[in-house]
């Protein structure tokens, strides 16, 4: 279980200034989800099939064929601006 020197020392290295209120807040939450994970290691659970059992992988892309590529001046015909075969576009960084 949690103590007040716990919660002070947590307190501290988080640079935060408790209340005695907000400490014994703190407090009871804290020994609360201890107390939820304590019943959760008890707990009797069953061995059953994980989940990435389910997914069988395989790859679902096609293969790559080489094509022969574009005319240059064919994709540069529809560019706003273009220059010494690059793109052109504003500025984006001043």
């Amino acid at each position: 279980m949690f103590s007040d020197t716990n919660i002070e020392e947590m307190a501290a290295r988080m640079k935060l200034q408790l209340t005695e209120e907000e400490k014994d807040d703190f407090l009871s939450v804290l020994n609360e989800m201890l107390v939820w994970t304590e019943q959760i290691d008890k707990a009797e659970i069953e061995e059953e099939k994980s989940d990435q059992d389910i997914l069988i992988l395989k790859n679902i892309f096609r293969e790559d064929v080489i094509q022969p590529s574009m005319e240059i001046q064919k994709v540069f015909q529809n560019a706003h601006d273009a220059k010494d075969g690059y793109f052109r576009v504003p500025n984006v960084l001043e």
